[in-house]
Formats: structure tokens, sequence, C-alpha cells
């Protein structure tokens, strides 16, 4: 588990990647899509690192190379590779999720994110997690 963490700040620093730039970059697209869409009640999300924990597990059950899918559990859904495995910029991956309805419900409170690569061909594989209230 130590030598995952490890990974994940070496990969956050490889590509520029924190988890501000997350927060805000799913915040920025569930802001535009419920413009667009008339969400009354989005909420803001905040960035829970407890949540990263889940997340990993779930990354890690597909070896680090999930394909594009969403995981829902009791409490939070997960949306692996929501990238399909291109090099971009992340508000890039956003636009293009929160079209396909991404990144949570409205009531949705919290948010963690992982960018990692797989190791089967070293593409970068972005996932977001958000509880589900």
């Amino acid at each position: 588990m130590k030598s995952l963490v490890i990974a994940f700040l070496l990969i956050q620093t490889v590509y520029g990647f924190t988890r501000a730039e997350c927060v805000d970059a799913v915040n920025n697209g569930r802001a535009s899509y419920a413009e667009k869409h008339q969400w009354a009640n989005v909420n803001k999300l905040l960035y829970n690192i407890g949540m990263e924990k889940t997340l990993y597990e779930h990354i890690g059950v597909f070896n680090g190379c999930p394909r594009s899918t969403v995981i829902s559990g009791k409490e939070y859904q997960i949306y692996t590779n929501m990238n399909d495995g291109e090099d971009g910029e992340l508000e890039e991956y956003m636009e293009t999720d929160i079209r396909n309805n991404s990144y949570g419900i409205p009531q949705s409170t919290v948010v963690a994110c992982a960018l990692t690569t797989c190791l089967e061909n070293g593409k970068p594989i972005l996932s977001v997690i958000t509880d589900y209230v």
C-alpha cells in the first residue's frame, strides 16, 4: 500500500495533477452541467482524502488498467478510466464525462480522484469517486 501511495504522488508530479485541480475541475464541470440541465440543488464538492482508499481498492481489482465504467456502491459511485487511457488536459476529461452524466448526483458532497498509469501499456488512467447520498 505504501508503494501505491508513493506511486500516486509521483504520478501527480509527472502529470501536474493535484487534488485541488481535480476538485476544481469536477466542480466547474458540475456547475456547467447544472446550469445547462437546470439542477437546482447541486452541491459544491469537497475533496475527501479518505475516499481515495476505496478508489484505489477498486482500481486494483483491474490490475491498474480498468476499462471505462461506473461502479455503484452503497455509499459511493466510482467512474474509472474516464479518459480512456488518452493523454490530455483534466478539463477535457471532465467536459466529456459531464456530458455522460458522471461525477455524482446533485446531492453528492465529496469527491476523490486518482490518476494512475496502466502497467500494461503505460497510458494514464483517470478515475473519480463521489459519495452517493
